[in-house]
């Protein structure tokens, strides 16, 4: 079964009950936005959207860095407690329709184990396409997955479970 709560994306009081989390880095020239959007979920009628798009006065003066240095948003899960020697499989479905702009690391997906050196990282997918890290814990500790949007534009995230693996 899957531990994580809310991880079906289908109600934000649901998600903000079990601990998931919302964080903006202020970014010169671009804003940013998370919301649970009924456009083209895996399932369910809800995915989670994370959006980075150029401030409007900037986009017509064309002024945007050609690099963004920290991301502008990120979401981080809800704890899951895990066991000292548990194997545990992070998975999800990921979607990013158009290239991720001002960045090379796209949308980044991590865990609270295997750090962000050990990110998957998504420049595009048009259509949904599964991810899958597998970590085991080196000490009793609560595991948290992030998604952070590194550049400019659009990702979708659906059906993100963190389940016990047998070995």
């Amino acid at each position: 079964p899957n531990r994580l709560k809310g991880a079906d994306f289908e109600n934000l009081e649901r998600l903000m009950q079990a601990g998931w989390r919302h964080q903006r880095m202020p970014t010169d020239g671009v804003t940013s936005a998370v919301r649970l959007s009924p456009h083209a979920p895996h399932r369910g009628a809800y995915c989670l959207e994370m959006e980075v798009k150029r401030e409007k006065e900037i986009q017509t003066e064309g002024m945007v860095p050609l690099m963004i240095a920290t991301s502008p948003v990120w979401i981080t899960s809800a704890p899951v407690r895990v066991r000292a020697g548990e194997r545990v499989e992070i998975s999800g479905m990921v979607r990013v329709p158009e290239p991720i702009l001002g960045t090379v690391d796209g949308l980044q997906i991590f865990d609270s184990l295997g750090g962000k050196s050990l990110a998957l990282r998504f420049q595009q997918t048009p259509s949904w396409k599964p991810f899958r890290i597998v970590r085991t814990a080196t000490a009793d500790t609560d595991l948290r997955v992030t998604f952070a949007l590194t550049g400019l534009g659009t990702a979708q995230l659906d059906d993100v479970a963190i389940r016990s693996v047998d070995r």
